[in-house]
């Protein structure tokens, strides 16, 4: 009998797609768009390209992908967290807490990918894919403003997104979360 090998077709078992998703976000929001590569996605998942291909075709698509995902898992977070908000500050006070503890314990201290910032994107889909779901983001959050009668609830979740998006940075900067407390505590208390 000889030694011969037979290579296996397709994804290891171990690859499942949101088993990939997870780690593209990870990857994405650690590194930003730009500095990932297809070569390191298949390091990460254990996989040869064929098989990031044949799953999510193209890196632009898996972003877009993973921005989804990522929207999912965080508005269900802010969620679960905020709708025991009785007043519209504890509301705030919840949003802005919970997305801190999302950014440190779900991201790794990478902050948020829906709210960092880089810079404009060379492949116009992507930028508007990604505008496509900050603008979801926001009318999420107004909605949720909205059943507190609040009357500018568009602005207001706009100055909520601007605060989620320095948070977002201070995070990725490595303050800790003491420190973060610290600010969104004192941003609170002026609605308060």
């Amino acid at each position: 009998m000889s030694d011969i090998k037979i290579n296996k077709r397709g994804r290891p078992r171990s690859f499942t797609l949101d088993y990939g998703l997870d780690v593209a976000t990870s990857l994405f929001v650690e590194l930003g768009y730009k500095n990932v590569t297809i070569s390191m996605l298949c390091d990460a998942l254990n996989v040869p390209p064929t098989s990031i291909y044949a799953s999510y075709k193209n890196k632009s698509n898996l972003y877009a992908l993973c921005l989804e995902n990522y929207f999912k898992k965080y508005t269900q977070y802010i969620s679960v967290n905020c709708n025991k908000a009785a007043l519209l500050s504890d509301y705030l006070r919840y949003c802005l807490e919970s997305s801190i503890e999302f950014y440190i314990n779900e991201n790794n201290s990478h902050g948020c990918l829906l709210l960092t910032s880089e810079k404009m994107l060379s492949e116009q889909s992507i930028n508007d894919v990604k505008l496509a779901k900050y603008t979801e983001l926001a009318i999420f959050f107004s909605k949720h403003i909205k059943h507190y009668t609040y009357q500018n609830e568009t602005e207001l979740a706009n100055l909520l997104l601007t605060m989620l998006a320095g948070v977002s940075t201070q995070v990725q900067r490595g303050l800790s979360y003491d420190e973060i407390i610290t600010s969104v505590e004192f941003f609170c208390d002026s609605f308060s």
